[in-house]
């Protein structure tokens, strides 16, 4: 005899919150894949020419790298959300406006819907060939990580965007077909560009290279939010100097040829 279904108490699904219709989840899935894939495109066309860092201090030259990674992931994300929440905003009456607002304070506030994605061991090589991979180390970790990253993020976007969704259950249909009308929009995937331009010269500056014309971030209204992201992160991660490695000489004196950290 198979055994009888749990039941949920009322009071739980009252306050469950519906799936939206299949074809919001269908446009949703739609636009995700369509704005990843074009960030993709972004660090297929752009990674290779960036310029590889002076790095005296490598330790302090990957953990910036990770922390662009972090940034520009997190943004990939606020983006694809943002296109959404704007254009339904724009189009519709100030309860859809409350409402998605609210959604948004949840999603900044880390009160959003979550979720988990295993996370690979390390990160592939983003040059295939290996010469360039070994000439480029910085770029090449950037790569390898990005697109890893951004890959994770996609599942991360689709459950806020689908949060969003269900805070405007009156709005479905309009919503399916805003979601829609943004899927073949490049306006994320050049706001991305803009992103990793500016993010490389902050790197590179905070690795000590100096402020000439090489190492500006170019110049334009375009750029202000860019430069407006990665001033801010730059200040943030002016932390406590790193320590010291060990001179070299003081190595060989220990026994050994290399320092290993």
């Amino acid at each position: 005899m198979s055994q009888p279904a749990a039941v949920r108490p009322a009071s739980e699904l009252a306050h469950a919150p519906s799936p939206p219709p299949q074809s919001v989840a269908v446009a949703i899935d739609a636009f995700i894949a369509a704005t990843f894939a074009r960030y993709e495109a972004v660090l297929v066309a752009e990674v290779p020419a960036l310029p590889e860092p002076r790095a005296l201090d490598p330790r302090k030259a990957l953990r910036l790298v990770a922390q662009v990674t972090e940034t520009l992931a997190g943004f990939a994300v606020g983006a694809a959300i943002g296109a959404v929440a704007i254009a339904m905003k724009r189009s519709f009456g100030a309860a859809t406006r409350i409402a998605i607002d609210a959604e948004l304070v949840r999603i900044a506030s880390h009160q959003g819907p979550t979720g988990m994605v295993g996370m690979p061991p390390r990160s592939a090589r983003f040059f295939a060939n290996p010469l360039v991979a070994q000439e480029k180390p910085l770029v090449d970790e950037l790569g390898g990580l990005l697109v890893m990253r951004l890959r994770q993020s996609a599942a991360e976007a689709r459950r806020h965007v689908m949060a969003i969704a269900r805070a405007c259950p009156d709005m479905q249909k309009a919503f399916a077909m805003t979601v829609d009308l943004l899927t073949p929009d490049d306006a994320t995937a050049l706001a991305f560009t803009d992103q990793l331009a500016t993010a490389w010269v902050h790197l590179r500056l905070k690795l000590g290279a100096r402020p000439s014309t090489l190492t500006m971030a170019p110049a334009g209204a375009r750029f202000d939010r860019a430069r407006a992201t990665w001033q801010a992160w730059s200040v943030a991660t002016d932390g406590p100097a790193e320590p010291p490695l060990t001179p070299h000489d003081d190595v060989v004196a220990e026994g050994f040829l290399l320092q290993i950290r």
